[in-house]
């Protein structure tokens, strides 16, 4: 009966939620970023923890478009983002790489699976960038 109650007020009370990252007037909050997004890099491995990064980064970069931001510019925030992202969690970008210099395999794939959780916004974001 409890839970019934709580639910009904739940349902019946708008309330909003964010999610992301924080954002200050100038922008996202670099620092807090770097200070509290931890990634489960001990339990998942780097590479893991990297192609997470990654998809962090390319979805920065489409909302960033989606919210009217030049391609050129978005990349750049996008980017600083995932600089905040990777030195909070002590990851070198560097190790995604095989000693041949191509990104290794199991981090492509990885990230592309991440990327895609951003896919519909990435279809939105095609008219504003052709």
């Amino acid at each position: 009966m409890k839970r019934l109650f709580l639910a009904t007020i739940l349902f019946l009370f708008p309330f909003s939620a964010h999610a992301g990252f924080p954002e200050g007037k100038n922008g996202y909050d670099l620092k807090k970023i770097e200070e509290s997004f931890r990634l489960p890099c001990d339990e998942i491995g780097n590479d893991d923890c990297i192609s997470r990064a990654l998809g962090v980064d390319a979805c920065t970069c489409i909302f960033e478009i989606n919210k009217d931001k030049e391609p050129a510019e978005a990349l750049k925030i996008a980017d600083t983002v995932l600089i905040a992202l990777l030195k909070g969690n002590n990851l070198d970008l560097k190790s995604m790489l095989e000693k041949d210099g191509l990104i290794k395999t199991n981090i492509k794939k990885e990230a592309t699976y991440r990327i895609n959780f951003c896919r519909e916004e990435t279809k939105k974001s095609y008219s504003k960038v052709n």
